[in-house]
């Protein structure tokens, strides 16, 4: 997840990650029906001391090649050796910085001399589409022996957001996945061209069990968002079988914390277990191991595609072991070990601080659930980094004219105030503006009539976002302005210029996502171990750059980590409890922004790390 972060991101939630701005956030009063559960208030507690890593190596660099696709364009990273001898890199695309099919698909490069990487081809995404995920494996079944290439299906957030697609046209878009038979992958073939799964997809993974082939789907924004898709034919694929986590988890289950208090299946991975394996949970099973965010880990068999089993999940611990605050959530990424007894489970959070949104008096007072615009200044660079003050109904806030200035005369000298508005007619950055040309300390936007409950993350021209902004469900607005949260959405507002309750907005620092070693054992007790974090996960002031943990893979008891601009770490966990660095890279000339990481066993003999750079592209590194 990046700029879009996934759920487009949510990804335009991670999409943007991935964009990916977010901003946090405790229980609504009011929630749909068939939501997840409300969260709990967030808890404060005492921040420990942030334990940096011991001092590592510094990667050798083996190879660099810049596929000069823009910059923040550059996405996931797979590797593969074709039948030929030849072995070739896979590199995903993001619509940054635009949508168009000359950068939004696969870059094939040629990797058979490491030292000299040579882009040797493309496979352009649909119209409209972006590749933010890609897949390559070996299948040898009845209907096809040769190498496979899956690539992930979205809709450009770009295009979607700022409104250059019409609802129309996004509903006929052809979204999902996309298969290649890339034997010789300088003369790749679409399969299947008219397979269309009639979703946006975020992330695959290909396995084959006996003489049948399988690619599992993440799909964006559903209620059943992990999908099995057949491919022993892949020019017939199908899918086999849909769940979510509503099919697994009971009520009350942890599902919704911290920023994006939401549960979905943000990426999987497969593994494959004898039937001689010492663990019984595993003997002779096929076990899919899936993100999901704030549901943390959720483990299945899917030995029978068709009816995948729930085998057990991860909770959170409270508080968290890093940051010292409420858990965050964020499951992003998730790999277990070749024996299957342990997992090393990666977070992903760009926001390195919560926000804490009361309504402090009146009949509804309470803590309730908002988020942080993008664009506009941000509470923690505030003085003291909250902002409390009365409130003020402006209505939606279009007509700078019709916009009632905040009632300064009858209050304390240096009161703060906030325009309360609605969503709607004009763009965000308008609102924003005019009300701070109107004199206003800050602005809460509340959701629509169609979409209450909505908590979204507020795009807009940071030179009109001069002032904080935040977004919350309509029932909060109505607590706001003294009226009962379980109103119906349509229930007419107060006249414009009613004074509403007081509110606070605090930002409360909690650091970046980072790693976590899972004890999977027994799937239905699932320990959390060990912690990893870099040295800028808990760092104050916060330092330049993205410093989340992102993709992860692992050889033995060693994580390989693409870690946004804290770059590529390698991660021994032998001892789970104590993790330590093995060594790192980080680009001294450019900054790094790592996506993808993959580890590969060339021909030649040695073993690559893999790393794609969202702007530089693909790195090679001496495995340390």
């Amino acid at each position: 997840m990046k700029s879009g972060r996934r759920k487009a991101f949510i990804l335009v939630m991670l999409v943007a990650a991935i964009s990916f701005q977010w901003s946090c956030y405790t229980a609504a009063p009011a929630r749909p029906a068939g939501s997840p559960p409300s969260p709990a208030p967030i808890p404060v507690f005492p921040t420990p001391p942030a334990t940096s890593p011991v001092s590592s190596a510094e990667l050798k660099v083996v190879g660099n090649l810049n596929v000069a696709a823009g910059p923040g364009n550059i996405t996931d990273v797979w590797a593969h050796t074709a039948a030929s001898g030849k072995s070739y890199a896979y590199l995903g695309s993001f619509d940054q910085p635009r949508c168009g099919t000359d950068i939004t698909g696969v870059h094939i490069v040629d990797i058979t001399d490491a030292n000299n990487p040579v882009k040797v081809g493309f496979l352009p995404s649909p119209e409209g589409t972006r590749a933010n995920d890609v897949k390559v494996e070996r299948l040898d079944t009845p209907l096809f022996r040769g190498d496979i290439l899956v690539h992930s299906v979205e809709i450009c957030s770009q295009r979607a957001i700022n409104g250059q697609m019409s609802p129309e046209e996004r509903a006929s878009t052809s979204a999902g996945i996309v298969l290649y038979d890339v034997t010789d992958p300088l003369a790749p073939k679409r399969l299947a061209p008219d397979f269309s799964l009639n979703m946006e997809v975020h992330n695959t993974f290909i396995y084959q069990q006996g003489e049948r082939a399988y690619v599992l789907v993440v799909q964006d924004e559903a209620e059943r968002d992990f999908h099995i898709v057949e491919i022993t034919n892949p020019a017939a694929p199908a899918i086999i079988s849909s769940r979510g986590w509503k099919d697994w988890l009971p009520e009350g289950a942890q599902v919704a914390l911290g920023t994006v208090p939401v549960p979905f299946v943000h990426d999987v991975w497969a593994r494959s277990f004898p039937p001689n394996h010492p663990n019984p949970n595993y003997a002779g099973k096929v076990i899919a191991y899936l993100s999901y965010w704030d549901a943390g880990l959720i483990l299945l068999d899917i030995t029978d595609p068709a009816n995948p089993v729930f085998l057990g999940d991860s909770d959170y611990v409270n508080p968290d072991p890093v940051s010292g605050q409420s858990p965050e959530g964020n499951s992003h990424a998730a790999v277990p070990t070749e024996d299957g007894s342990l997992v090393f489970m990666g977070d992903e959070d760009f926001v390195s601080s919560r926000t804490l949104f009361s309504v402090e008096t009146g009949s509804f007072a309470d803590t309730y659930r908002a988020r942080q615009s993008a664009f506009t200044r941000r509470i923690a660079e505030l003085d003291g980094k909250q902002l409390a003050g009365m409130t003020v109904f402006v209505g939606q806030g279009c007509d700078a004219a019709g916009i009632p200035a905040p009632p300064r005369a009858t209050a304390e000298p240096g009161a703060k105030f906030i325009a309360l508005i609605e969503r709607g007619v004009c763009p965000f950055e308008d609102k924003v503006k005019n009300a701070a040309d109107a004199g206003y300390d800050g602005v809460l936007i509340f959701a629509g009539i169609e979409s209450p409950n909505e908590v979204i993350s507020m795009s807009g021209d940071p030179a009109k976002g001069v002032i904080p902004a935040l977004f919350v469900p309509r029932p909060v607005a109505f607590a706001i302005l003294g009226m009962s949260p379980d109103l119906p959405p349509g229930t007419p507002l107060p006249a414009i210029g009613t004074i509403g309750e007081r509110i606070s907005i605090r930002s409360i620092f909690d650091g970046w996502g980072y790693g976590r070693i899972l004890d999977v054992s027994d799937p239905k007790k699932i320990v959390e171990l060990g912690q990893f974090v870099t040295e800028n996960v808990m760092a104050e002031p916060v330092p330049p750059g993205d410093h989340s943990m992102h993709n992860v893979v692992i050889e033995g008891r060693r994580a390989y980590i693409s870690w946004y601009a804290d770059g590529i770490r390698v991660v021994d966990f032998s001892e789970p409890e104590k993790p330590f660095e093995v060594a790192r890279f980080v680009d001294s000339v450019s900054g790094s922004d790592f996506w993808g990481v993959y580890l590969f066993k060339h021909p030649d003999g040695n073993t690559y790390i893999l790393g794609s750079d969202r702007s530089t592209g693909l790195w090679i590194f001496a495995v340390p």
